[in-house]
């Protein structure tokens, strides 16, 4: 099947990963897909990286519903409803909106505006800006949309290779300090596949929260914690593992200690 040269979406995210992550087939095929990366992402410590679960499509809609057509590559540039899954267009365009003053309005963007609000409270530095996602990256773990609008995917053993194989390689170029899955089905396929033992063994904390959008981002658990209170319970492992991180480096006593274990990494999780 022959593809139109790809196009990536126009946005004020950092695009200076693009050129290697678009040597990925799937973001060839697909480049509405592409993470959201902040333009701060880079410069703010630690480096925050949020994974979701999946895009959906338009009630109606079929023609992602056979896997391997999909991941063979359907073209969709006359697509109407491609922007339903075009990450970095969804959050740059809300980006944008909120720093002249808007918000988060649509229903199914929930997720983000609840991501935003709880990374605002939780870390000083990000009170005042207008939009915390300038300073994080984002992307969905499951590489095809679901097919039922709103609801989750129906995984497949292609899901779980392709979506292994493309987050993968994305969180190797952009080497996050901290990885929060905010969906227990995409955090159940990834450990499954290896991806989070992967992760943590590269230094990375990896944890996983409720769906920001679903009751139990409110709601306590059996441990007595909110969706909310283990987000901020991350973020907090996270800013301590950067101070450790720092003081490890900048101390010339703490040089001489062997890094590893827990010490400088750890994995976490939340089930």
């Amino acid at each position: 099947m022959t593809l139109s040269t790809p196009s990536l979406p126009k946005t004020k995210a950092d695009t200076s990963y693009d050129s290697e992550l678009m040597k990925l087939s799937h973001y060839q095929k697909y480049p509405n897909m592409i993470p959201w990366i902040g333009e701060y992402y880079s410069s703010f410590s630690p480096k925050i990286f949020v994974i979701g679960e999946s895009h959906y499509l338009d009630k109606g809609d079929t023609y992602h519903h056979a896997a391997e057509d999909w991941y063979a590559g359907i073209p969709i540039e006359k697509r109407a409803n491609k922007g339903w899954y075009s990450t970095r267009e969804i959050i740059g365009s809300n980006v944008e909106k909120i720093a002249n003053n808007g918000k988060w309005r649509l229903k199914s963007h929930s997720i983000y505006r609840n991501i935003d609000s709880a990374l605002k409270e939780f870390i000083p530095a990000l009170t005042y800006t207008p939009s915390a996602f300038t300073h994080i990256a984002f992307m969905n773990y499951f590489q095809r949309p679901a097919q039922v609008t709103g609801d989750s995917i129906k995984v497949t053993e292609l899901d779980r290779k392709i979506s292994y194989d493309v987050c993968l390689t994305v969180a190797k170029q952009l080497r996050p300090d901290l990885i929060v899955f905010t969906s227990s089905l995409a955090f159940r396929t990834a450990k499954k596949s290896g991806f989070i033992n992967e992760l943590a063994d590269n230094g990375a904390l990896v944890g996983a929260v409720p769906h920001p959008s679903c009751p139990w981002w409110y709601r306590k658990n059996k441990k007595g914690l909110t969706g909310k209170e283990k987000f901020k319970n991350y973020l907090d492992q996270g800013r301590g593992l950067f101070i450790c991180f720092l003081f490890l480096f900048s101390n010339p006593f703490s040089r001489s200690i062997k890094m590893g274990g827990g010490i400088v990494y750890g994995f976490f999780h939340a089930f």
